[in-house]
Formats: structure tokens, sequence, C-alpha cells
């Protein structure tokens, strides 16, 4: 059609970088003691890319300058930390947008030196959120609006966007995570009424398990957004959950594709046709036995009985906490989840009994803490606290260096082997079970997934 034929196809690139990554919360964590030494060590890293990329003198020249300007500006803010004594969500946020702004000029650069029209499109300016602004939907619909109409003002013809785009009431970070990134290509690509997402990582996509641990894991073409969504709470941290809820949610496909290998398939994140059969998702982990599959029928879609993937986490704690009253008081349960609340501790599994609650945390310490001490069996102060605050509630006992295992797929519900397939491998090789929890429901069909630690 006429329309169709004056519409530009539009993609939306997201890539991530070691100074939006990583130095922000390195310059906080050590924010008292020798930041300038830091940020004198960014400015070097950046000076010398720019000298080792960028043949053009004048770009250069002009990036040097440009560098110079936000590294002094990133020391501005942190004077004033060190006066203050203190470091809010909001001054997170500004550092963090200093680190993106020096990613974005240095690839902006050395684009115009290859001689293709580009600019720095700073999403920060697309959109002011008020101090009383409630984060939902409505929100995320004016946000992406906003971006969309913002980057469109840009006259290049490869925009490089920051991925921050403005501090929101609680901080960016905190509220959002460091997938916020994530998000913020979900909402441009939304605004810009883009057909797809494309997020480039270190990694060639979603595997059935992770490659590192499992050397035969296969890398899936294509996954339903909930069972990518099972996968990046349980640990496969590839695509914020949010990003990827807000692409569903406007008929958005996403690809995951590997920065370091371009012509690589990659997986494709896209919700299954209902009318379908689901000849994709036969994968076996770990398995090349070339074995049939048994299938089912689950509204009326044709499903593999096998999970599609698996994951773990590392580094967990298991909380057991007994009431001290024969019979439970209604706010048992209660003030325990407030403790966790007041120590921002997230509770990756929890099971309940009448007189106890179990609860598996990550017992490493927040992004700004080193945790890297492997002697340290609960190396996050928080936990540390709240557990002694929980003390107060009832009798408290603490299992330590305990792991999370996650089996995920749409149609194990279909199965009666795989618990039992599940328990037979742990039991032959000797690990003993802990914990049992169902994961969240995924967006057609519910289904259990077997959390073991």
């Amino acid at each position: 059609s006429q329309s169709e034929m004056k519409s530009p196809t539009v993609i939306v690139q997201k890539f991530g970088g070691t100074s939006i990554g990583k130095f922000p919360l390195n310059i906080v964590q050590k924010v008292i003691k020798s930041y300038e030494a830091i940020i004198q060590a960014i400015r070097a890293e950046h000076v010398q890319a720019v000298q080792a990329y960028v043949k053009s003198p004048a770009i250069a020249r002009r990036l040097v300058q440009e560098i110079l300007n936000e590294c002094r500006k990133i020391l501005d803010i942190l004077d004033s930390v060190h006066v203050v004594q203190a470091v809010s969500p909001e001054t997170l946020d500004c550092v963090v947008s200093v680190g993106e702004n020096l990613a974005c000029r240095f690839m902006a650069g050395i684009l115009q030196d290859q001689g293709v029209s580009s600019e720095v499109v700073d999403l920060s300016q697309a959109f002011v959120c008020p101090p009383d602004q409630v984060i939902n939907q409505a929100f995320f619909n004016e946000l992406a609006e906003s971006m969309g109409g913002f980057v469109k003002e840009s006259q290049a013809t490869v925009p490089v966007v920051t991925g921050y785009f403005g501090s929101i009431p609680g901080g960016l970070l905190a509220r959002i995570g460091r997938g916020y990134t994530d998000l913020c290509a979900s909402l441009l690509t939304i605004g810009l009424e883009a057909k797809e997402l494309q997020v480039w990582k270190e990694v060639e996509g979603f595997y059935t398990a992770d490659p590192r641990r499992v050397p035969n894991a296969k890398l899936l073409p294509r996954i339903s957004p909930d069972e990518a969504s099972e996968l990046t709470f349980n640990g496969s941290e590839i695509i914020h959950f949010l990003a990827m809820g807000q692409a569903v949610r406007s008929k958005i496909l996403i690809r995951v594709r590997n920065v370091m290998n371009p012509s690589g398939a990659g997986t494709i994140v896209q919700p299954m046709n209902p009318n379908a059969a689901r000849t994709d998702f036969d994968h076996d982990i770990g398995s090349n036995t070339g074995k049939s599959k048994s299938r089912c029928t689950v509204l009326g879609q044709q499903c593999a009985k096998t999970p599609v993937a698996m994951t773990s986490k590392h580094n967990i704690v298991v909380v057991n906490v007994f009431s001290h009253e024969r019979s439970t008081r209604p706010s048992f349960f209660t003030d325990i989840i407030t403790v966790l609340g007041r120590w921002k501790l997230a509770i990756a599994l929890m099971c309940t009994s009448q007189v106890q609650l179990s609860m598996a945390i990550d017992s490493q310490a927040p992004p700004t803490m080193n945790a890297d001490d492997d002697d340290s069996t609960l190396a996050n102060p928080n936990l540390l606290r709240a557990i002694e605050q929980l003390q107060k509630i009832g009798t408290v006992n603490v299992l330590s260096k305990m792991a999370v295992i996650s089996l995920v797929g749409r149609s194990m519900r279909c199965s009666s082997r795989t618990a039992g397939g599940v328990f037979t491998v742990l039991g032959d090789n000797d690990v003993k079970i802990q914990m049992i929890a169902q994961g969240q429901s995924c967006l057609a069909t519910p289904e259990p997934l077997f959390h073991l630690t």
C-alpha cells in the first residue's frame, strides 16, 4: 500500500558498554577514598580509545574535549557527595548518566570518522519526571511517546541514543535496576513504531543451559516471552523482564544478537502463534539422543512436554524462620517480609507452613559493595542485619552456600515424569533438596517450574 511504501523500516539496536555497566558503581563504591584517581583512569581510558580508533584530527580533538568536560562534570558531582557524606539514588543516576554520555560520544565520533552521519541523543532531555510520578503503564506509554518524538527530531542517519532516560522517583537504578537500558530500548522501539528490537549482548542468545557449565548446551533459536522471563528471573539475565513485557504488549519482535558474532542467528523472543504447532521447542537439555519427544495439547496448541531450558543461581542462603508459638499469630509472615523489605533483600524462592517460613535469598553484597571473598558465606551486610532482626520474630536457621536450579518450560505440566526425572538425577549425584517452589505463571498456560536448592 501507499502508506507502507512511505513508512521506512526502523530497527532499534541497543548496545551496552563498560563505562555504562561497570564504572558508575565502582565510582560510588570508592567515592570517599579515591574517586579522583578513578575518574582520572576513566578519562585516560577514553582518551586512549579516541587516539586508537579515530583518524580525523578534528573529530579526535572535539571528542577529547567532550571527554574532559564530562569527567569534570562527574568530579563536581562526587565533590558534592564528599561534602555531604551521602549518596542518594538520584546522585547515583547522575553518575550513570555521565558514563553513558562518554560511551555515546565515543561511538558517535567513530561513526562520524567513518563518514556516517551521527550524533548523540540524550534521552534524559526527552522527558521530565515529576517527583510524585507513579511508575505504571500510563507512565511507560507517555515515556515511549516522548522518546520516539525526541529521537525523530534528530537529523542524523544514525542517532546514538543514551540508555539513561533521566531519573525517576526513588532512583532509576533502585527502581528498575541495571537493565534499565533494555527497558529504554524497548520503549524507544515502541515510540518509533518499529517492528523489531535488536538487543546486542556478549552472548549468542538464550541457551538450554549455561554453556560455561554445560558444554553441550544448545542455542534456542526461538523462545516465548514467558519462558524468557522465567530464565531472566532465575539466572539467565539477558533481557530485562520489563523490557520484554513492554515489547510483547506492543507486539514487537525481540532478537538477541552477539556483538562479537554479528552474523550469528541469535535468539528470537516472540509470542507463540496459538494456531501453530510448537516444533521450534523440541529441545532436550544437554542431550543428543535424537529420540522423539512426547507431546501434548494445551488450549488447542501442540507442545513438547520436556523443559525448554534450565538455569541456576549460586551464592544462595536459605533462611528458615520458625514461630515461637505453637499457633502462628496473623502478623508472623507480615513481620518477616517487612524486615526483608527494610533491608532491600529480594526473595528468590519461598515455602511456607503454618509455623515456618523458608526463603532463598542471594547472599552476595549489593553492587556497590565488595563481595568477592569466597570465604565469607554471608557477604551481604544487609542480610546479616536482617537475620538479627528476624531472630526477634522467631527461631532462625541459616543454610549457606546453596544454589537454585530452575527448569523452565510451558508444557511441563503435561508430563508426569519431569519431577521424577529431576529427583532421580539429583539423587544419583547425592544432591540434597532443601526447597521446592513453583515459578511464575506463563502468559498462555500456567506451568510449574522446579526450583531446587
